[in-house]
């Protein structure tokens, strides 16, 4: 993928939000200094048969409130 998050930020819960019977892979990429109000500052997966998969990628100074 290759992309940069740098300095996002999320009204509620997190940047990414996978729902149920998802499947999600990052290859290659940074996410620095991004925050959120609510859970999870990148990704908020927090329901049945969701996956994440982060390969290769940096993650640094991210913050959910």
């Amino acid at each position: 993928m290759n992309t940069d998050f740098n300095m996002n930020y999320a009204k509620s819960d997190a940047l990414i939000q996978l729902t149920t019977n998802s499947i999600m892979e990052v290859k290659h990429s940074n996410f620095l200094e991004n925050y959120s109000i609510g859970r999870g500052s990148i990704v908020f997966a927090d329901y049945q048969e969701v996956y994440a998969l982060f390969d290769n990628c940096t993650i640094q100074k991210n913050y959910a409130y």
